[in-house]
């Protein structure tokens, strides 16, 4: 059968807050910074663990949002391949960057589409996380977006999520 019908059982979280002048239909523009966290987990009751990334004063429309964005995601289902290729083991040390987007106008909370793709030291781009119609909270106008290297993150979003639930 298809994988894309199976059951899946892992799952990730998004929070990126951006703020500057960039579009995914524009070919320029300006990021005054942009941070992302990504959580992840291979089930509900599986241990979290997270990746932080950042971007800052970049001019070429990579990162950021159109004004200021804040978009944080519930989790969400991923294949078991994007569980395994985003995984420590493959991920920390061997300089991979990862380029998250969540596209859409969020007034407090809504529907977005997310996706996620990782960049390897030669500049190779794989999509690895491509799902539509996720819940978000936050503010942005477009959409949010983030690329850089992936680092170790805090051990749990659900402290940072609690955080951004003030705006």
């Amino acid at each position: 059968m298809d994988s894309f019908y199976e059951n899946r059982k892992s799952q990730a979280k998004v929070v990126l807050v951006g703020a500057g002048v960039s579009h995914a239909q524009m070919s320029f523009g300006l990021n005054v910074a942009t941070v992302g966290l990504l959580g992840l987990r291979k089930n509900r009751q599986a241990k979290e663990f997270t990746y932080g990334l950042s971007s800052a004063l970049d001019v070429d429309g990579h990162s950021g949002s159109l004004g200021v964005g804040i978009a944080y995601s519930d989790w969400f289902y991923i294949s078991d391949e994007a569980f395994e290729a985003l995984k420590f083991d493959n991920i920390v040390g061997k300089g991979v960057s990862a380029d998250i987007h969540v596209k859409g106008t969020t007034l407090l909370y809504g529907k977005s589409d997310i996706e996620i793709g990782l960049i390897n030291r030669q500049g190779n781009y794989k999509k690895i996380v491509d799902v539509r119609d996720i819940q978000v909270n936050g503010l942005q106008v477009a959409g949010t977006s983030v690329r850089g290297r992936l680092v170790r993150g805090p051990e749990t979003l659900n402290r940072q999520r609690q955080g951004l639930s003030q705006f």
